[in-house]
């Protein structure tokens, strides 16, 4: 399965509000093995999917808390070790980019993943 495909796959289970992470988990099971689930792209991919979907679209930007809250233990399964992390951090900064560097965005996002790690 590409990673195309697999982006499209987890923006749509976490698109639904009801879905925790146990249903990525299963797709995740059901269609990558363990070395596409430790390549630094799968980390990017998920990493960016996560924060994507809690992005709440006023203005100003704000980050859907609740979210990443039910989320952030299935971050902590796939960011193992600080490459992964890292990997995670460039996954963050290329979605800024993306959405055109939005106010206080990123600090809210790092507020709020560093909240869920303690």
């Amino acid at each position: 399965m590409s990673l195309i495909c697999i982006l499209d796959t987890i923006i749509l289970l976490l698109g639904n509000q009801s879905l925790c992470g146990n249903c990525l988990s299963s797709h995740r099971q059901a269609n990558l093995d363990e070395q596409q689930t430790s390549d630094n792209q799968f980390v990017r991919t998920l990493m960016t999917s996560i924060c994507q979907s809690a992005v709440i679209c006023e203005n100003p930007y704000k980050v859907d808390v609740e979210q990443i809250t039910q989320r952030a233990k299935l971050l902590q399964r796939y960011l193992s070790d600080e490459k992964k992390e890292l990997q995670a951090l460039y996954a963050l900064q290329a979605l800024m980019v993306h959405m055109e560097q939005p106010a206080n965005l990123l600090r809210m996002f790092f507020d709020t993943l560093y909240d869920e790690d303690r």
